[in-house]
């Protein structure tokens, strides 16, 4: 009889993340990008001491929206796992998985002190698409600058794996 696996949570958290980054690149499914997102999400929420892991989204985000905020996260979260309370319910899905997925990647690092190369490439697109959030100017102008060259989401992950890889 052949012996089941073993893994770690956080190889759990990992392979949800880069899988997740995946199919975002991809353009494939939205509901299976943002619940692996927010399984690999609560995993390193409950691996991350208080201390030192903090949901930086909620940081961002103005304190006075911050409940409307959660709820919004949650709620999503919430109707693809369960059907127990509303089997009737339809959902209006806001895209805002990127945040989430960015949120992910950024706690993985600080729970592990590692990126994968899937996971730098998503946060170099990340703040490439969301230069607004970058509070140094010179960071806001390259990020800028590189928005342009790339067509498709796809097209930025098959040029920038080639190069990471070639780093390691």
């Amino acid at each position: 009889m052949n012996q089941a696996p073993k893994i770690t949570k956080h190889a759990a958290a990992r392979r949800q993340l880069d899988t997740a980054i995946k199919l975002f690149f991809h353009e494939q499914d939205s509901i299976s990008i943002h619940t692996l997102t927010c399984a690999a999400h609560q995993i390193l929420r409950d691996l991350g001491e208080e201390s030192v892991l903090k949901d930086q989204m909620k940081d961002m985000v103005y304190e006075h929206k911050r409940k409307e905020w959660s709820k919004m996260m949650n709620e999503a979260e919430n109707f693809f796992k369960h059907a127990d309370r509303d089997p009737d319910k339809i959902l209006e899905f806001y895209q805002h998985t990127d945040y989430l997925l960015w949120d992910a990647c950024q706690m993985y690092q600080r729970v592990t002190s590692e990126k994968t190369d899937l996971m730098n490439i998503f946060v170099t697109w990340f703040f490439m698409e969301h230069s607004d959030i970058l509070t140094k100017p010179e960071h806001r102008s390259l990020a800028q600058n590189l928005r342009p060259k790339y067509s498709s989401k796809k097209e930025f992950l098959q040029e920038l794996l080639p190069l990471v890889q070639q780093i390691d």
